[in-house]
């Protein structure tokens, strides 16, 4: 299916997570997710509310989730002064 909220996706709350998730059969393939801040419990809850609202069995769900604060911190606050093309914050 390709990437989607490349560069960051607001999810506040459990509707967020429905909205951001509605044309996506998630029962279908595998997710990947990465939190740069303390969430990635809250964001993995509300990935398995939302199957379960559709019924589906979380069990059979494929994916991971990532939760990398330092990364965060690490991006925030370092400024390179290069003209390298190297990428701090990329994978």
């Amino acid at each position: 299916m390709g990437e989607i909220g490349t560069v960051g996706v607001p999810l506040t709350t459990l509707k967020d997570m429905e909205i951001f998730l509605e044309s996506i059969p998630i029962e279908k393939i595998s997710t990947s997710i990465v939190a740069t801040t303390c969430v990635a419990p809250i964001i993995f809850a509300q990935f398995l509310a939302v199957a379960e609202k559709r019924g589906l069995d979380i069990n059979k769900l494929m994916g991971t989730i990532q939760n990398c604060p330092i990364k965060d911190f690490y991006c925030s606050h370092i400024y390179l002064r290069t003209f390298s093309s190297i990428d701090p914050c990329g994978y």
